[in-house]
């Protein structure tokens, strides 16, 4: 793993779906990054998936 975040895409909904993902490990690290309108950026919130 290259220890790298990656931007796959954004909305404004409350819903988002990331699809094509591929696996290397037994898991997956995915952050929410909020971006509000006036350009201000929150801290991330990281969940890490397990992936069977």
């Amino acid at each position: 793993m290259d220890n790298k975040w990656y931007r796959v895409g954004e909305t404004t909904q409350n819903y988002y779906f990331i699809k094509d993902l591929t696996k290397n490990q037994k898991g997956i690290q995915l952050m929410i990054k909020p971006v509000y309108t006036n350009g201000i950026t929150a801290a991330g919130f990281v969940f890490n998936v397990r992936v069977s």
